[in-house]
């Protein structure tokens, strides 16, 4: 049974509409990059709430060092939050998303300028050229990882491990 109100099919919906009319296919269905521009997004609103540099690091170390969980389950989880978020800094989430959805739609040609200035075969979760730290390589996608072996940088564990030591 599905029990999605028509309201936020219709959104979703009108912000796909919105990505078909700004984005080559590629870009759309890039996970990679919308991972980023939702995690830019998210890092810009706590930050407007008054979240600083070191609570986003403290809180990446410990989101980072537990097990992955279950996209359906993160969005759940993403939703509840932002709602209650909304209602304790006073936003209209409604209101707040149908703004920006607006906005873009005013500024497609704007958006567009910025995608195509991207470098090309490039992911990055920086505007502009972009170089990883040391060189360092992601984890790979969905695994786990050794926290014996990860790599420690400025005195804290991250997931930016380039090899396992554990033998897995």
């Amino acid at each position: 049974m599905n029990n999605k109100c028509a309201a936020e099919e219709k959104y979703q919906a009108r912000v796909y509409e919105w990505m078909q009319q700004c984005f080559e296919p590629d870009v759309i269905d890039d996970t990679v990059e919308r991972n980023y521009r939702f995690m830019e997004e998210a890092l810009e609103l706590c930050q407007s709430l008054g979240a600083t540099k070191q609570d986003a690091y403290r809180l990446a170390d410990y989101v980072f060092g537990r097990p992955i969980g279950e996209p359906a389950q993160e969005v759940g989880g993403v939703m509840v939050t932002l709602a209650a978020l909304c209602n304790t800094a006073g936003l209209d989430i409604i209101e707040c998303s149908e703004d920006e959805l607006k906005s873009v739609w005013n500024n497609i040609e704007k958006i567009r300028a910025k995608q195509a200035a991207k470098p090309k075969g490039v992911k990055s979760p920086l505007p502009g050229q972009y170089t990883p730290l040391d060189g360092l390589q992601r984890m790979p996608e969905r695994k786990g990882y050794c926290q014996a072996c990860s790599h420690e940088r400025f005195g804290v564990k991250t997931r930016l491990a380039i090899e396992h030591t554990c033998g897995k």
